[in-house]
């Protein structure tokens, strides 16, 4: 064999150093290849989740050999954005004859897509290639790609914050419909009126706020308590008057948390407070924390 072959031979197909794979007939008369032989009108395809209030974009791209030995190359781009409702979207790709060689997803990063806010799970007819979340900066692809489940490993930081209900009412916040939830730490401030009667607080969780935890001691009228609920706390309760400031102070209350709550009714899908003896004068305000959230398909 002279140079300029020899040099033929080693560049592979296209120049990527590729050799060109084998399509002989198998047994049951399907060509052999590397990877996984695809037919023309064959569809690839990803599934897109995102999380509420997730935006940004993602490419998935494919290649391919055809059986004369050229390679082929695919890919589309979306937009997506994640919503109350959590609309899935999906990403195809029709393929030719071939074998199909690697399949990425490409994640955006303006805005930056975080871990946690968007599960993706791509696929060849009844074959998974890889499902994981999305990450700016990160690729996933196939053959390398991971098969994880949606609640494997850590999910997304967010803050919580809850509106101020309407004073004389207890606060409530709906968990995100297929989410799981796992709450870090919540703060809250209640100013009870001067009606003289104590309010004991609970807080709540689950469905139709069925589990409760209370605070360790009642609080008197005409006063303001930031009650704060954290991971690992015990149980402390101080007087109103903390710190040298009037009608200031603390009461922690660990409550076991944090605890897994699954956005579907029949797990639990929402959590808040119930405050025994509240007068039409007290106001909740200040409602806050942090939580982390993973994509949980509720059905």
């Amino acid at each position: 064999m002279d140079r300029r072959s020899l040099l033929r031979a080693s560049a592979g197909v296209g120049g990527l150093g590729l050799a060109a794979p084998s399509f002989a007939s198998s047994a049951s008369g399907e060509p052999a290849c590397g990877g996984v032989a695809v037919t023309s009108g064959t569809w690839l395809s990803m599934q897109i989740r995102p999380l509420p209030y997730a935006t940004g974009s993602v490419t998935l791209s494919y290649r391919l050999i055809t059986p004369s030995g050229t390679v082929v190359f695919g890919s589309v781009t979306t937009q997506f954005a994640g919503g109350a409702l959590m609309i899935d979207k999906n990403l195809q790709l029709p393929l030719q004859n071939g074998c199909l060689v690697g399949v990425m997803a490409t994640p955006g990063n303006s805005p930056p897509i975080l871990h946690g806010d968007v599960f993706v799970c791509c696929q060849i007819g009844n074959m998974a290639l890889f499902q994981d979340y999305l990450q700016s900066g990160l690729y996933l692809g196939w053959p390398t790609g991971r098969q994880r489940s949606s609640v494997e490993g850590p999910g997304g930081l967010n803050p919580l914050n809850v509106p101020d209900p309407p004073a004389g009412q207890d606060w409530l916040q709906m968990i995100h419909g297929n989410t799981r939830w796992v709450l870090h730490s919540l703060i809250m401030t209640l100013t009870t009126s001067s009606v003289n009667r104590p309010r004991l607080v609970t807080f709540m969780l689950g469905y139709r706020l069925s589990a409760q935890f209370a605070a360790t001691a009642p609080q008197p009228p005409a006063t303001t308590v930031v009650y704060q609920l954290a991971r690992g706390s015990d149980f402390v309760s101080i007087a109103p008057n903390w710190a040298g400031s009037p009608n200031q102070g603390y009461n922690l209350i660990p409550a076991g948390l944090p605890l897994p709550l699954l956005g579907h009714p029949s797990r639990g899908n929402s959590i808040g407070s119930r405050t025994y003896g509240l007068d039409a004068g007290d106001q909740w305000s200040a409602v806050g924390g942090i939580y982390e959230q993973w994509y949980q398909d509720s059905t």
